[in-house]
Parts: C-alpha cells; structure tokens; sequence
C-alpha cells in the first residue's frame, strides 16, 4: 500500500473533520426539532408553530443580523434572552415557541435553527400527510396545468401537494420537478447540452 503524502493527509483531516461536523449537526437538529414537535403536537399548537416558524425563517432570512447576534457566544445569556422576548411580542410569537427559542439560546445551539427548522417543518408536512413539490419552468404554468400536475402527482405519491413554482427563463422549455431529493429534469436546456455532450463524443 502506498503511503499517502503530507497533502494527503491534510486532505483525510479535512474530510473527517467535516463529516463530524455534519453528524453532530444531524444530531442537535434532529434532536431539537423533534423536542418542538412533540411539544407543540401535545399542547394542540402544531399549525400555530408550524405559523411561527415560518414567521421566524421570514425575520431571519430579512434581517440576518438577529441571527448572527443570537449565535453570538460572547454576549450573555441574559442580554439574548430579552432580545427574544422582544421578538415574541412584536411577531406574535406563541408562548411554546417563544420558550423553544431561549432554550436554543441558553443552550448555545441557535446555529443549528436553519437544520432545526427544516426538519420540523418536514415533520409537519409527514404529520399532515403532506409533501412539497418544487416545479421549475420556463415560464409561468397556466393554472389548468399546474392543477393537472398536482393531480398526477397526488396519485403517485399518495400526499396532498404543496406545489411551489419558479420561473426560469434560461431553460428555453421543459419542466424540472423536485420531490424531496429526487430531481427529475425534463428541460429543453438540458436536452441540449446532453446532445452537445454525445456530439463531443462522436467528434472526439
């Protein structure tokens, strides 16, 4: 076996220490997700969260100073937490969400929100027997056909469908559909470049 070089080494560290990262973060946010979840389920409150959540992705994604702040280890606890309460009062934020924020807080693990978030939503969507569904077009679907999407889809997978649309023009035509990970590209641009790639082979 050959022995690997300095750079090679260096890479593995990099690889592995990456990898921590992920599983680590896999764990805090499937962990605090689920703790959300089951809280707001037990109290009758799941769509009210669920509401904040989105309402807390709106704020984050708008203002990312809030989140750069709240991940901030140097300010103190105390000091994050009346910030908190004051996000509560002016979005409306519900007593048990409010309460999952500072617990986030005083726990240092507000840099895992995107993750939890995610998964919470994901476990709401599983609740309600639910799936989003991400269509790419070349230009906006007439709302015939994107209700005839929906229905295929539906019978298909066996959820209700949350259709969400994007326009891209540089397609040229064509539809990419996205289904949790799956992506099935049906794009006159990708057509294209597929040919352009088997003409390369013939010519090479």
């Amino acid at each position: 076996m050959l022995a690997l070089r300095s750079h090679d080494n260096n890479f593995v560290k990099v690889i592995k220490t990456i990898a921590g990262v992920d599983r680590k973060m896999s764990v805090v946010s499937d962990t605090y997700s689920k703790a959300l979840f089951k809280a707001a389920k037990s109290q009758g409150l799941l769509e009210i969260v669920a509401d904040d959540v989105k309402s807390l992705t709106k704020l984050l994604v708008e203002s990312p100073s809030i989140f750069k702040t709240f991940s901030n280890k140097s300010i103190e606890i105390k000091d994050l937490i009346a910030s908190v309460d004051v996000i509560v009062k002016q979005e409306s934020i519900s007593k048990v969400t409010g309460n999952f924020l500072k617990t986030l807080i005083m726990s240092r693990k507000f840099p895992y929100i995107w993750e939890i978030f995610k998964n919470f939503s994901n476990l709401v969507l599983t609740e309600n027997q639910e799936i989003v569904v991400d269509i790419t077009s070349a230009q906006t679907l007439e709302k015939k056909h994107s209700q005839e999407i929906v229905k295929i889809l539906k019978q298909q997978i066996g959820r209700t469908v949350i259709l969400h649309e994007r326009v891209d023009p540089e397609m040229l035509g064509g539809l990419i559909v996205q289904v949790g990970s799956e992506i099935y590209d049906a794009s006159i641009r990708t057509q294209i470049s597929e040919i352009k790639i088997g003409l390369e082979r013939l010519e090479s």
